[in-house]
């Protein structure tokens, strides 16, 4: 007991470490990626402002200022800086160099995406991995597309007020279902005069269902399974015909066995018994 305790514990301690460094280096990769799309922005405005640039309209300063801002942003060190002295072609030959780390930028910024991108399809592959392992009905919902929508009750109205503290609506809302579902005992004198309608009547032949509980062959739940239409409404157990099509063998010999023992055990599942009625 001791040991499944100290494995269960070590167990949750394994999952909470390999959540926060996905976390971390989630959060570091997300402020990096931040980074760089902020410094390609602010390069493409530069490289603009730069090929406009008038001494008189714009300040040569905050041009080189703003270069080192991409460059701090980008972790790229950038050399060029634009100077009053520049003469038009040897302007234009630091444009091309500012285009030239403009490029660079751009492909890293591309790499961190594919990155980020990557890594998403690495969690989604693993949360799928986990549910498939863990928790088989969250996997079905999923591969459904199959989603709850939350009841949201903001409020109740009663005959002289209205009720809206969330607490107090759920509290009322528990009662109320308490009372609903409370127990309703037989009425015995209301059933002696439905209890002749239920007694076996002398006209139906017993011949009639010999062999209705000799064992199913394989070969009948094949045609029956082949036989039903896909676009049925399911039951409350949430399993269609479409998903019951798809079963391979060794499903459907499962499938053999348990409507077999049914018959056998004279046993059925109670939400096989029920109806679900969909709008």
């Amino acid at each position: 007991m001791e040991q499944a305790r100290e494995y269960n514990q070590d167990s949750s301690r394994q999952k909470y470490t390999e959540s926060q460094n996905h976390i971390q280096n989630f959060l570091c990769i997300f402020k990096k990626g931040n980074e760089t799309h902020s410094a390609l922005r602010r390069i493409n405005a530069l490289i603009r402002k730069t090929q406009l640039a008038d001494t008189e309209q714009h300040s040569i300063q905050q041009i080189n200022e703003e270069i080192e801002e991409v460059s701090r942003l980008s972790q790229i060190k950038i050399g060029t800086r634009i100077s009053n002295s520049d003469t038009t072609e040897k302007k234009r030959e630091k444009i091309e160099e500012l285009k030239g780390y403009q490029k660079a930028i751009y492909r890293a910024r591309k790499l961190e995406n594919n990155m980020v991108h990557k890594q998403r399809i690495e969690k989604n592959i693993q949360k799928r991995f986990s549910n498939f392992a863990c928790n088989t009905k969250k996997m079905i919902d999923s591969i459904l597309t199959r989603h709850k929508t939350p009841v949201i009750i903001n409020k109740i109205a009663h005959e002289n007020y209205n009720m809206t503290k969330p607490k107090t609506i759920k509290y009322e809302i528990k009662e109320h279902f308490k009372q609903l579902t409370k127990y309703n005992p037989k009425d015995e004198k209301v059933w002696e005069g439905w209890k002749a309608r239920y007694e076996p009547r002398d006209e139906i032949d017993k011949v009639w269902y010999e062999g209705v509980e000799d064992e199913i062959r394989m070969e009948e739940l094949k045609v029956i399974i082949e036989e039903v239409p896909k676009g049925k409404a399911i039951g409350p157990s949430e399993v269609s015909n479409k998903m019951i099509k798809r079963l391979g063998n060794k499903a459907i010999k499962q499938l053999l066995k348990i409507m077999n023992a049914c018959i056998k055990l004279q046993i059925v599942s109670n939400s096989w018994k029920k109806g679900k009625c969909t709008r």
